[in-house]
């Protein structure tokens, strides 16, 4: 009965759920075709095969505006303490441990994705930062995602392009046969970023407020290096927030290559990643 109601509010949602734009082309392809074009890319083979069908879509959509070509990846695994709720980095297994437990024990998946794209003879960086909530039932105190934020870092002496950006989540119900929400970008304010600074971009969620479904979702930004001494390196921190009342806010805090969110009411958990090339 549990998840016969979990089933009619979760379609209920998506009824009601005005759909946002997750990009600029929301270009429909099959999935040969985005492996196709992602080959094409440069992408390894054993990259594509990591990636599911949305993440192979969104980077199309975001990314197909020039000349692509794959640049590097990077990936960690959080839990969360079960005596702290706090997000933990979980270690990378030495052979003792099968891949297949090491994700089994995270609740939280942190990827960064580097394309390059040259675009009107002009060179850039295409940074991709993606959640994947592995463990819904990890998500202490919070309801969904509502209030989590999500913030990509950049270093000196690069430029952030305005305009270049994107963000789409998505929920699937925890009940056999269920399948993953369109990608939709209403709950992060339409793919714009909440928190602009030299040094990066944020996003907010607003949503949906519902426990039990897992959660995933994707943002983008593009930039353009300024100073050829500048370093190849970006930072993707995600905050979750371990309350949704009314009222909370966070405050973020921004360096070079540096983020920090910081709550002004509550308090929150945070996993960080980071990218060079």
């Amino acid at each position: 009965m549990k998840r016969l109601l979990l089933s009619m509010l979760f379609l209920a949602l998506i009824m009601t759920t005005v759909s946002g734009t997750a990009s600029a082309k929301s270009n429909h392809m099959s999935e040969k075709e985005l492996n196709k074009f992602l080959l094409n890319a440069g992408t390894p083979q054993e990259i594509l095969e990591s990636m599911d069908l949305d993440t192979k879509e969104f980077i199309y959509n975001n990314s197909s505006d020039g000349e692509v070509n794959y640049g590097a990846k990077n990936t960690n695994f959080f839990s969360v303490d079960p005596q702290t709720n706090k997000l933990t980095k979980v270690v990378e297994p030495d052979g003792m441990m099968s891949a297949k437990a090491y994700i089994s024990s995270s609740d939280l998946k942190l990827t960064l994705y580097q394309f390059n794209v040259t675009s009107g003879g002009v060179s850039y960086k295409d940074i991709y930062a993606e959640y994947n909530w592995i463990d819904y039932t990890g998500m202490g105190g919070n309801t969904g995602v509502d209030k989590d934020h999500i913030a990509i870092a950049v270093p000196d002496g690069w430029e952030i392009q305005s305009g270049q950006y994107a963000c789409a989540n998505q929920w699937k119900a925890d009940y056999s046969g269920a399948t993953w929400s369109a990608p939709n970008s209403s709950a992060c304010n339409n793919g714009n970023p909440g928190e602009y600074s030299l040094y990066g971009a944020g996003w907010q969620f607003t949503g949906p407020k519902i426990d039990s479904v897992f959660h995933k979702g994707t943002v983008k930004l593009r930039m353009r290096k300024q100073d050829s001494d500048a370093i190849n390196r970006v930072v993707v921190l995600y905050s979750e927030a371990n309350s949704s009342a009314f009222g909370y806010s966070v405050g973020f805090t921004w360096g070079p290559a540096s983020v920090s969110i910081t709550p002004n009411t509550g308090s929150n958990n945070t996993g960080s990643t980071d990218l060079s090339w």
